[in-house]
């Protein structure tokens, strides 16, 4: 999965002192320390059919924790993985991501 966030993620927020001097392989340059964000929360998008997961660096992480997050303390870096949904074959209620989803920098 930490492979898979290199070429997803998606940088929504940051101080431009914290990227990293290599670009992934699909072009953006990731912040230092990308591989140990953690998980902020998920979404479903039924316009698109998509389900999304918010990742965070420790200043997000403790920024949500605070409810501090109007506007975003100085160094928060957010990234999103995406993935198109797909019917589970075995019960036809349940929906699961299919492979990673590439997304574009907005």
């Amino acid at each position: 999965m930490k492979n898979a966030l290199a070429a997803t993620a998606l940088v929504l927020a940051t101080s431009f002192s914290a990227f990293a001097a290599d670009p992934a392989p699909n072009g953006i340059t990731l912040p230092e320390g990308y591989k140990d964000w953690r998980l902020l929360s998920v979404h479903q998008r039924t316009d698109n059919n998509t389900i999304r997961a918010v990742l965070g660096n420790d200043v997000a992480i403790k920024a949500a924790r605070e409810g501090k997050t109007n506007p975003w303390p100085e160094g928060t870096i957010l990234g999103k993985m995406v993935w198109k949904n797909s019917k589970h074959e075995k019960w036809e209620t349940a929906i699961e991501p299919m492979p990673l989803y590439t997304t574009r920098m907005s």
